[in-house]
């Protein structure tokens, strides 16, 4: 268990290290708190959380542009995520046009905000 618990996302159940069930948590810092820290903003459309409402990504279902989708989300990994760099592409699907395939390359950033 962490001093400072930061909970997996997807939340997650554990077995308790004293029987019974618990929240999973991640180590602050590590390689799966940044991760889930990217999900969240991923699956968080600005406007969901009351409590952040800025916080997320816009929402990109009406949004027919794949250069404006890869710009969208690249800006908001950037803004809400500074340990990492990414790399995203957006296309139409050849098989559906009414579909966009989203790939997102995600690595931690050094102290320098270059990728090691």
């Amino acid at each position: 268990m962490t001093d400072f618990p930061h909970f997996a996302l997807p939340f997650q159940w554990a077995m308790a290290d004293g029987g019974g069930i618990a929240a999973l948590e991640v180590e602050q810092e590590s390689i799966d708190e940044i991760g889930s820290c990217v999900e969240a903003i991923v699956r968080t459309v600005v406007g969901q959380r009351t409590t952040l409402p800025d916080f997320g990504r816009p929402e990109f279902e009406f949004n027919e542009d794949p250069e404006v989708v890869r710009a969208q989300l690249s800006q908001a990994l950037t803004e809400f995520e500074p340990r990492v760099e990414s790399i995203i592409d957006a296309a139409q699907d050849p098989q559906d046009e009414t579909v966009q395939i989203i790939r997102a390359l995600v690595s931690p950033a050094d102290d320098e905000g270059d990728t090691g």
